[in-house]
């Protein structure tokens, strides 16, 4: 049901749309496409604040730095 949702910090930044949930080893990761690139942000209640399905709205406070760090270029 993610799928396609809008993500947005608390501050109003959008950050790209749902691509898919990675539920691997661990905690599920939200995978974001933003432009030509992926941010992978943990689904946990720490930095996931709303969640609007309806709205396809998911809405986050990540901490200082996640996004930099968790972006990563897709190649063609």
């Amino acid at each position: 049901d993610l799928v396609g949702c809008v993500v947005r910090t608390t501050g109003g930044t959008t950050v790209g749309t749902i691509e898919r949930v990675d539920l691997g080893v661990g905690i599920p990761m939200l995978v974001v496409g933003a432009n030509s690139d992926e941010v992978l942000v943990p689904f946990t209640d720490a930095i996931v604040r709303r969640v609007e399905p309806a709205d396809r709205l998911v809405e986050i406070e990540p901490p200082p730095g996640l996004i930099e760090l968790n972006r990563r270029v897709v190649k063609p």
